[in-house]
């Protein structure tokens, strides 16, 4: 581990390639491809080591934790993510894209904070306050899938919406919709401090400071 060890010096493909945990957090003087990562690595922290640069299809495929927070050089679709990643962090990096339906499926742990992984969008898919799991991502300030026919009545006694406040909309309505095969997301109104239930929320999306849109990730 070198973390904060801001005068180690060299470059990736320096590395043991026996190596297993590699921690250069702040260690901003290593540099190099991600493709000279040794093969086996598991465990990799990158964060603000802003040398380190590379496509998504280069990390190794034996990755279960990457962090790669502010190190904006991480450049590709997230469908070229290794698939068994249960840990990952890229927040402010703003490079690699994708839906969030391409991310690996075994995460526990998603920060992607202002990334632009859906839709230019800054999102998470995580409680980051309890670091429970939780079943959808959220856009502020954006509307979404008020069109025709595409309500899912699957809210208290059938309804199409469920009341309750903003800062429960995560627990209540989020748990509501993750049950349900038919709910891709739902629209939460601050001022009705209601949530309406959706098929597709990427229809009839717009920025309003009313509403936030959250979108179904597992």
């Amino acid at each position: 581990s070198f973390h904060e060890s801001r005068q180690i010096t060299g470059g990736v493909g320096d590395m043991p390639k026996t190596l297993k945990y590699a921690d250069f957090h702040q260690a901003d003087k290593i540099s190099g491809p991600l493709g000279a990562l040794p093969n086996g690595l598991v465990y990799a922290d990158f964060g603000t080591a802003k040398g380190i640069s590379g496509h998504t299809k280069d990390l190794p495929r034996s990755l279960i934790h990457l962090d790669m927070k502010e190190d904006r050089n991480l450049d590709g679709p997230v469908k070229d993510l290794p698939r068994g990643l249960t840990y990952l962090n890229l927040h402010w990096n703003n490079k690699a894209s994708g839906p969030l339906a391409d991310l690996p499926r075994d995460l526990e742990y998603l920060d992607l904070t202002a990334s632009e992984v859906v839709r230019g969008y800054g999102s998470k898919g995580f409680d980051d306050d309890h670091g429970r799991r939780v079943p959808v991502a959220q856009h502020e300030h954006t509307a979404c899938g008020d069109c025709k026919d595409n309500d899912v009545f699957i809210g208290k006694g059938g309804a199409a919406c469920d009341d309750c406040p903003k800062w429960q909309a995560y627990d209540v309505c989020g748990d509501v919709c993750e049950r349900s095969p038919l709910c891709g997301g739902f629209a939460f109104v601050h001022d009705q401090r209601r949530c309406y239930y959706r098929k597709d929320i990427n229809c009839n999306t717009y920025t309003d400071p009313q509403f936030d849109c959250y979108i179904k990730i597992l």
